[in-house]
């Protein structure tokens, strides 16, 4: 069911199934200027309770203001602490929710493992020619700036996925608006930031995560989460063929069976 709540001063939407204490709680966290719909097809399952929040400024959290990724951080740690301060919360996130995940790993005791679908990294932002690409994707503003940044996210496009962008690019003024008013200072100042790019490394020194990404990313590029895996050892990548930063649609069986697994290994 959806439920709205106030946490932080923000109103924030978000989905919860009726808990069933012999589950696990998986808390899911979509990605940049994304909603929760994004794991729609990963919920209601027999061996997990599924929970997953719109972020300010995503989905039906609307809001009007400028937006940090703190912002987004210090909510999750605040919405487990308000509901789930009792019980085990293993958190799935995609793209840029890497950044909550870790903050709440590292912030709520409760927070045992975390799986990074295509985070969001500290290395985002090493490739100048990459930041100028993703700063499009991000701050569209024009009609090709959307339908490229939406066709983008797949490895194969498909021709509905191709019309629906079209559909969206259609909108551009006021897709870009928005985007503008909410994530200006976020993109520019933080996502494709190098200085707090290396702010953030530290959070990727835990080890009670992994990533799965797929290998022809054109948001996340699988080099760097290489690199990642290099710097911090004890951490797994499993790169999925022939998927793009649309990780749920293109590698669906692999997400799935990755946090079924996981539940089944660390015993969530």
């Amino acid at each position: 069911m959806l439920l709205r709540d106030k946490i932080n001063n923000f109103e924030i939407n978000y989905y919860v199934e009726e808990i069933q204490n012999n589950k696990p709680i998986v808390l899911f966290l979509h990605g940049f200027a994304d909603s929760y719909r994004t794991f729609i097809k990963l919920f209601n399952s027999n061996e997990y309770n599924s929970v997953a929040i719109d972020f300010p400024g995503c989905g039906q959290s609307v809001y009007n203001n400028e937006l940090k990724i703190e912002d987004y951080q210090n909510l999750v740690e605040e919405f487990i602490n308000k509901n789930f301060s009792d019980k085990d919360v293993f958190i799935v996130s995609h793209s840029l929710g890497s950044a909550s995940a870790l903050h709440a790993l590292k912030k709520n005791k409760n927070v045992k493992y975390c799986l990074l679908i295509a985070p969001f990294n500290y290395l985002i932002a090493n490739n100048h020619n990459h930041v100028e690409i993703m700063l499009n994707r991000l701050l569209p503003r024009t009609f090709d700036n959307i339908y490229e940044s939406y066709t983008s996210l797949f490895y194969n496009p498909s021709e509905l996925v191709k019309n629906a962008a079209e559909r969206r690019a259609i909108s551009f003024e006021t897709i870009s608006r928005q985007r503008l008013n909410n994530f200006e200072y976020m993109v520019k100042n933080q996502i494709l930031n190098k200085e707090y790019n290396n702010s953030i490394k530290k959070l990727f020194t835990q080890k009670n995560y992994s990533i799965i990404s797929g290998i022809e990313d054109k948001f996340v590029p699988i080099n760097d989460l290489k690199q990642v895996v290099l710097d911090n050892k004890y951490i797994n990548l499993e790169m999925i063929n022939n998927c793009g930063h649309a990780t749920i649609y293109e590698g669906f069986d692999d997400v799935k069976n990755k946090i079924l697994q996981i539940l089944k290994d660390k015993k969530i």
